[in-house]
């Protein structure tokens, strides 16, 4: 009984949900400039400081429940020689798995909180570097440090550029924090 009530509400759901927009298709265009930033789409960034490219949070592919309601920046095909992932979660709105795979092969080191460890490895990924909040790793002149957020912030600084990427909920008083730890930020990106 339950069942037969459930179902039309079911059904009604996956059919109202639209599709991704088709991607525009094109590459990653590169800058001469000391940092780059560029939105792919969700949360998925592509962090260029120097000549170092960064994924973070590499979003590509819609799930039943998870969908992207906007065309994505680049795909995959299209990006430059990534050095690193970056994970700030688990969930299923930051780790897209189907991406993670994709990117495994070519993608020589992937960073995330430690409980991702397992999950890194069976997707592919042949070199994982777990950081705790305030842990430090380098990723070619890259300082990457793990800061405070549900899963893992990240503080990324080259040269002069110092780029905050905030991960999910974090709060004004982490925010603060980070920026004095930094001694500065040139550029914070926070979840809306």
């Amino acid at each position: 009984m339950v069942a037969r009530r459930l179902l039309p509400a079911l059904l009604a759901g996956v059919l109202a949900c639209a599709p991704t927009p088709s991607p525009r298709p094109g590459d990653h265009h590169g800058s001469d400039a000391d940092l780059a930033i560029t939105r792919l789409g969700h949360a998925g960034l592509l962090v260029t400081l120097g000549s170092t490219h960064l994924l973070v949070d590499p979003w590509f592919h819609d799930r039943l429940l998870v969908r992207q309601r906007e065309p994505i920046g680049v795909q995959p095909s299209g990006l430059p020689a990534v050095r690193a992932v970056l994970l700030t979660d688990d969930e299923a709105t930051r780790a897209d798995p189907d991406a993670l795979a994709e990117l495994a092969p070519s993608v020589p080191l992937a960073v995330g909180p430690p409980r991702l460890r397992r999950r890194l490895a069976a997707l592919g990924f042949r070199q994982i570097v777990t950081l705790e909040h305030w842990q430090q790793a380098a990723i070619d002149g890259v300082r990457l440090t793990a800061v405070p957020g549900r899963g893992n912030g990240y503080l990324l600084q080259a040269g002069p550029s110092t780029v905050y990427v905030a991960g999910e909920d974090a709060d004004a008083a982490v925010a603060t924090e980070v920026a004095r730890a930094a001694g500065g930020i040139d550029v914070a990106l926070v979840p809306i």
